[in-house]
């Protein structure tokens, strides 16, 4: 293999691209799911040590075979980076048989609670079919986002939600950010606090913290040592109705590491 090729098995020098410094502390997020497995655990702590965020995607499809960053790698990411600000995103086929979409959504529940996630975001159905896994995340501390996806526009945000966490993108896939859902930002961030995920670069995550998201998660665009994944399904748009848990208050923020980085070389 020459010197230029690329091998997935060897982690690069330079884990982030620079241009998360252009953020506040903590505003920005890198997705494992865009790094190799390999990679995970030194990827969460290259994050933590530059104060960013680390966002994991558990992806679940039809047959309820997981695809995304496994509960190992989560596990071994924590011991990694230790005081991480973690979240993790929880994307289920919408055809996932019930019985099963309901044992995903508690084991997703139990791991925040163990790892000490500070949210973790769902969509409407799981939210609304899901009530007890709902009260233990806010008995746990842990905050519910909801996911805001070009297919499944929530144009009412249930009670019991802590903040929004709008997709440019359908969950798992690989195209290039929809702009329009910058209008979505502006109308989500006016009521909560609003984060951005899927297909955010440079440009796309300065567009939308000008709008207001507060968090700003990126992968292939920030991560080093990112390459192609392979696509995720995306849940069917649900109805508006579909019923959500009572309102709590939205838990406080996780305490900040001691690294900051303008300490970084």
């Amino acid at each position: 293999m020459s010197e230029t090729a690329h091998d997935p098995l060897r982690a690069p020098r330079d884990p982030l691209r620079d241009w998360y410094r252009q953020f506040p502390p903590f505003t920005v997020g890198g997705s494992l799911y865009a790094v190799p497995p390999a990679h995970r655990a030194a990827t969460a702590a290259a994050l933590a040590a530059r104060d960013c965020r680390v966002h994991i995607d558990i992806i679940v499809d039809a047959t309820g075979r997981g695809l995304g960053v496994s509960a190992r790698e989560l596990a071994e990411a924590r011991a990694a980076a230790p005081y991480a600000r973690i979240d993790l995103h929880l994307i289920v086929a919408d055809t996932l048989p019930a019985a099963l979409a309901a044992e995903v959504v508690g084991e997703t529940v139990a791991t925040a609670l163990r790892t000490g996630a500070e949210a973790v975001t769902m969509d409407l159905a799981r939210i609304g079919r899901h009530p007890a896994a709902v009260e233990a995340l806010h008995r746990g501390g842990v905050a519910l986002w909801l996911e805001h996806t070009p297919r499944a526009r929530v144009l009412e945000v249930p009670p019991g939600v802590d903040g929004a966490l709008v997709m440019f993108i359908p969950p798992g896939t690989k195209q290039s950010a929809d702009p329009s859902m910058l209008t979505e930002v502006g109308r989500l961030a006016a009521t909560l606090p609003t984060a951005v995920d899927g297909g955010i670069t440079a440009p796309v995550a300065a567009r939308c913290a000008e709008r207001g998201a507060a968090y700003i998660v990126a992968g292939r665009s920030l991560l080093t040592a990112a390459v192609p994944s392979a696509p995720a399904p995306a849940p069917a748009s649900v109805p508006a109705s579909v019923p959500a848990p009572a309102s709590v208050s939205a838990p406080a923020p996780a305490p900040r590491t001691e690294n900051h980085r303008e300490d970084l070389p």
